[in-house]
């Protein structure tokens, strides 16, 4: 069965509306666990027309 909720903000919406959205810093991103285990993969990857593999690059 599915459960459906309510997500509520807990903030005046004014002042929350009047803060600055800040771009996303991906630099921080580049190493990590996961970043570094599979950048092999994504660097050699193939095309998604030849099939996006990493095998039969």
């Amino acid at each position: 069965m599915l459960h459906v909720g309510k997500l509520a903000v807990l903030e005046d919406m004014v002042k929350f509306n009047a803060q600055t959205i800040m771009p996303p810093y991906f630099l921080k991103n580049e190493h990590d666990v996961g970043r570094e285990l599979f950048r092999v993969f994504r660097q050699s990857v193939n095309r998604a027309d030849q099939g996006a593999s990493v095998i039969i690059a």
